[in-house]
């Protein structure tokens, strides 16, 4: 996976604060959110999102 598609992921839920609304708006999956998110966070070395059951956070 080409990582601006995984940075233009983690916007699209920096501005949404929602997998489901970031997927709407790109047009893909859901679990292609997370695992975007989740590449980037692995990539960086960092926690770029709080994941809660119903709230979101971008650290």
């Amino acid at each position: 996976m080409e990582l601006e598609a995984r940075l233009r992921t983690f916007a699209a839920f920096a501005r949404r604060r929602s997998f489901s609304a970031a997927a709407r708006e790109l047009r893909i999956s859901q679990p292609a959110v997370s695992k975007h998110i989740a590449d980037v966070e692995r990539e960086a070395g960092v926690k770029l999102a709080v994941r809660g059951d119903r709230c979101h956070r971008v650290l």
